[in-house]
């Protein structure tokens, strides 16, 4: 009987297997649950066992954080995140004696050194803890698949490095006027004034479109981004999957109603080759711009202007530094910024929130705007 009662559990039995002399490979596993369940456990982990791509004694670890990621994370996770993982596991999991162990045998012990090694390279701490949050969520679903015969997550044991206090790099008022002053005429113009304006990431201000944006109430919604998948350029959601509401300062206004006045004036000049689709940073043609375009290039600005290090993403720390500085407490900031999310009932309560962010940075027109 390949289910039997045992105690408060039930012991389940599957051949996984011959040895070369032709006798069964069989194992146990131990589930706690009614009788019906067991037996569909049973059904499960035959099926799982029958696959011969999933032969976890013969498995590395590299092998198996691979299945894991395309197996459970591939249609959860977003592609950038994804690559992420992927190279983590290829460019240090893999290349690292812990990866050409057998997944099933690899202890708490196997682990620490992992981690003791990858800082004695120089990895920082933050690194580290990246790669044991990727250990821990594929171990935990190798307990839920009843993979491992100990039934307990190895990383549940060891000792990650503490995470430094990270203290953004950010940008003064007048850092950003100066910028802004630099970068007038180019496209990077735009951008940074919508991302110091408004605190948008670098794919929600490619995302941006003239739809978004209430001139008569003076009101940004922020409710998309562009990212690449798979080599395109797409147009998906923010990164919490929420919309926000951030005000639209005169100043900001002022500058987006000359950028659409010549952007018109572009769309007429080129006619049908220009495809409108409606954003608002958009080519010559009228194609979104690329995130890391964005990216690169204010790096590219900033070494230039022997600025301190700082990334575009730095342009939205200057956006809630700027609110910081003029009072709003945390749960603005986090509002505006996105952080947390936004539960809107009606266009009344839109409003009454924006305007309580907009007290906090309309300052900012004097300060960062002024003559633009």
């Amino acid at each position: 009987m390949a289910v039997q009662k045992r105690g408060n559990s039930w012991r389940i039995v599957i051949d996984v297997g011959k040895t070369p002399e032709g006798k069964r490979i069989q194992k146990v596993f131990t589930f706690h649950g009614s009788k019906t369940e067991a037996k569909a456990e049973e059904v499960r982990l035959k099926a799982l066992y029958k696959n011969n791509n999933l032969n976890v004694n013969k498995m590395t670890l590299e092998q198996y954080l691979l299945y894991w990621l395309d197996t459970y994370k591939k249609r959860k996770i977003a592609v950038r995140t994804y690559e992420s993982y992927k190279e983590t596991i290829k460019v240090h999991i893999a290349k690292d004696e812990i990866g050409q162990k057998p997944f099933d045998k690899i202890t708490p012990d196997d682990i620490q050194k992992y981690y003791n090694r990858k800082l004695d390279q120089g990895l920082s701490s933050t690194s580290v803890l990246y790669h044991h949050r990727i250990l821990h969520a594929a171990f935990n679903q190798a307990i839920k698949a009843r993979l491992i015969p100990w039934g307990m997550n190895p990383c549940a044991a060891v000792e990650p490095p503490q995470k430094r206090n990270y203290k953004a790099t950010t940008l003064s008022p007048e850092q950003v006027a100066y910028l802004l002053a630099h970068t007038k005429g180019h496209p990077m113009y735009i951008a940074i004034a919508i991302a110091a304006m408004t605190g948008a990431r670098a794919g929600e201000v490619c995302g941006l479109k003239w739809d978004d944006i209430d001139f008569e109430n003076k009101i940004i919604c922020i409710n998309k981004a562009v990212k690449r998948e798979n080599g395109k350029l797409v147009l998906g959601t923010t990164k919490n999957k929420q919309e926000r509401y951030v005000p639209l300062t005169p100043g900001l206004a002022k500058i987006l109603k000359k950028h659409q006045e010549e952007q018109e004036i572009i769309k007429t000049g080129l006619g049908p080759g220009y495809k409108d689709q409606g954003f608002v940073l958009a080519w010559e043609d009228g194609r979104c711009f690329d995130p890391h375009y964005l990216s690169e290039k204010f790096t590219q600005i900033i070494k230039e202007l022997n600025f301190p290090k700082v990334t575009f993403h730095g342009l939205r720390h200057f956006y809630g530094d700027a609110m910081q500085t003029a009072g709003a407490n945390l749960k603005a900031i986090s509002d505006a910024l996105g952080h947390s999310q936004l539960n809107i009932t009606a266009d009344v309560y839109i409003r009454t929130k924006v305007d309580d962010q907009r007290k906090y940075v309309e300052w900012l027109d004097e300060t960062v705007l002024k003559g633009f």
